[in-house]
């Protein structure tokens, strides 16, 4: 009789050999099958279920510390964005302030120029006179 394997069948199986052995191979997986129920399974099927069930599996090795760089790199960013920002603010008031202190300086020149031209012509009426 031609048994149809079902997918939760060789997943399970997969499930055994990895408990048993640590890493899969398709090869190891299709004797499992073969051992177990009679049949190997179509060989492009079970390599696709193989496949994913090894994928799900190296990625939950690799996702711990691959997450926490991530986040890490996430959170470096964010705070090399936020210096960038700070940093160009900061520029932006000390020009502000620089144009400000001008301004100043050139407003009481001007007034200092205005006093002492002032004064000269009240001298210049006084000797006159």
């Amino acid at each position: 009789m031609n048994r149809k394997l079902t997918d939760q069948d060789i997943e399970d199986t997969w499930r055994l050999l990895e408990a048993q052995h640590g890493r899969v191979s398709g090869r190891q997986l299709r004797e499992a099958l073969r051992a177990r129920f009679g049949t190997p399974g179509r060989t492009d099927r079970v390599f696709e279920i193989w496949r994913v069930l090894s994928e799900r599996q190296r990625r939950a090795v690799l996702e711990p510390p691959v997450a926490e760089l991530l986040r890490r790199m996430e959170l470096a960013e964010a705070m090399a964005a936020e210096a960038l920002r700070a940093k160009a603010a900061a520029e932006t008031r000390a020009e502000l302030a620089e144009n400000r202190e001008i301004a100043h300086q050139d407003r009481w020149a001007h007034e200092i120029y205005e006093l002492r031209q002032e004064l000269e012509r009240l001298k210049q009426q006084r000797f006159r006179v």
